[in-house]
């Protein structure tokens, strides 16, 4: 269950960071 929370949020904010225009995964790590 973890695991796919997880895969969801990474998704999510992948979507939203795409969407927006920003490089924010280097906020994230």
């Amino acid at each position: 269950m973890s695991e796919f929370k997880l895969s969801s949020i990474l998704s999510m904010n992948v979507a939203t960071n795409e969407a927006l225009g920003f490089g924010v995964p280097s906020k994230l790590s």
